[in-house]
């Protein structure tokens, strides 16, 4: 195999790369006026040292020879593809640059194994330097989605977060036996009355941070009707907490 490159060389002033690299993600971006058509194919790749590139399938024409290869996780000697500069409001990666494919792009499978996983860590000083910084607790998040709007890629990912996370557990007795419940955020918000901020500072300002709050005691010994929500490990533990809805 002819020399490969590390992704971190990677640079505009020649076509002659040759990189060997795993396709990490890949997903379909999409017209924003025209939502069932294809934009462009994109893909983050990354090498054995861990460096990441967003490579992309722009030209229409080429569309359909990329849908199905390179396959995400598996592992790609790739030659004679394009640089541009990563200019992106939103990127998919840091590096300055992103690979575009043509039709003389050549791409071969390879039975090595790069990576399984690849994070992107950034010293604390650098964090800070954020304007504005939020911190909570992540519910839940949904897909990155890519659209084009003014002839540029963007990027937007929804997730949901809240300021403090409520959970309090309680053990359930009916004349069968016993279970141990989980009550979440607005639910068990709904039976201890406070929020989890309110809470956090009750037992400091009592002076008794060594107790438990009282708000808990809201609800033992009565008879309540609950709705269960049973996933598959509480089916293969028997013994694990089950959350209520």
């Amino acid at each position: 195999m002819s020399r490969v490159s590390s992704i971190s060389e990677l640079n505009d002033s020649t076509n002659r790369w040759r990189i060997l690299v795993r396709a990490d993600r890949k997903w379909n971006v999409y017209h924003k006026t025209l939502p069932n058509e294809v934009f462009c194919i994109t893909m983050v790749l990354v090498d054995k040292e861990g460096h990441k590139i967003r490579a992309r399938v722009l030209v229409k024409s080429l569309l359909d020879q990329y849908r199905e290869t390179p396959i995400e996780r598996e592992t790609y000697f790739i030659a004679n593809f394009v640089l541009s500069t990563n200019t992106n409001m939103y990127r998919a990666t840091t590096h300055p640059f992103k690979i575009n494919f043509r039709q003389q792009t050549y791409i071969m499978g390879q039975a090595l194994n790069i990576y399984v996983h690849c994070y992107s860590f950034f010293p604390i000083v650098d964090i800070m330097k954020v304007d504005e910084n939020v911190y909570g607790f992540v519910k839940c998040m949904e897909q990155l989605e890519e659209y084009c709007k003014d002839n540029e890629t963007k990027h937007k990912l929804h997730m949901v977060i809240t300021d403090k996370e409520l959970k309090v557990n309680y053990t359930m007795v009916d004349h069968t036996g016993k279970t141990f419940v989980v009550f979440w955020d607005q639910l068990a918000l709904q039976l201890l009355e406070k929020s989890a901020a309110e809470l956090k500072v009750i037992l400091p300002k009592e002076r008794r941070s060594y107790d438990f709050l009282d708000q808990l005691d809201n609800i033992i010994g009565k008879k309540m009707l609950l709705k269960l929500k049973i996933n598959a490990y509480n089916k293969k533990y028997p013994n694990s907490s089950i959350s209520v809805p």
